[in-house]
């Protein structure tokens, strides 16, 4: 079974169920949706991805399992902090995966405090350029803060209206245990708060 064509078959079928408000009602043949799929991947894809993060309808919320599952796909694991069920239970952080794709972020609370930290945030499938709607699905959902390391995402959090309030220089023993210094050097921790 293709998990990612089932969900975009749902997604669909629920689009078009919606537009009952409008009193047209359609039955969309799987057999359709196959071929259509098949022809037009790489674009329809995204583009359903897109409107599924969007809609904010079609997250799998707080099945830990399957959230890790999906964040240890990652290129850049160094990146992220290795949360267990446990450490996400005991931390009250709520998990979020788009059904049908290894795609998601957590929202941990900030303990007194109304700050929400957005964690984990990624990407691990092939559908590409999703990033600024999968951040700002973060903070539809209540995320207002996050910390990175200075590099690459200083530009593009920048970009999406996080501004640095706080850095904190690194500290060798709170490096990652994966952490490759040769590729990644020792960068700041630049803490944001989302102002837009």
């Amino acid at each position: 079974m293709n998990t990612k064509l089932e969900a975009t078959k749902k997604y669909i079928r629920s689009e078009i169920n919606s537009l009952g408000r409008y009193q047209l009602r359609a039955i969309v043949d799987d057999n359709l949706l196959n071929n259509l799929f098949i022809m037009n991947e790489d674009v329809d894809t995204r583009d359903v991805v897109l409107a599924m993060i969007e809609s904010d309808t079609h997250w799998e919320i707080n099945n830990y399992e399957t959230f890790i599952a999906s964040m240890m796909m990652s290129k850049h694991l160094e990146y992220l902090t290795k949360y267990t069920p446990g450490m996400l239970s005991k931390y009250n952080v709520t998990t979020f995966k788009l059904e049908g794709y290894n795609i998601g972020f957590a929202l941990k609370p900030v303990p007194d405090t109304d700050d929400v930290e957005i964690v984990s945030v990624h990407n691990n499938s092939n559908v590409h350029n999703i990033r600024d709607s999968l951040v700002l699905a973060a903070v539809r959902h209540g995320g207002n803060i996050l910390v990175h390391f200075d590099g690459f995402l200083s530009k593009f959090y920048g970009h999406l209206g996080f501004e640095e309030y706080g850095r904190m220089k690194w500290d060798d023993k709170y490096a990652p245990e994966d952490w490759n210094y040769s590729k990644n050097g020792r960068p700041d921790a630049i803490l944001r708060r989302f102002k837009k």
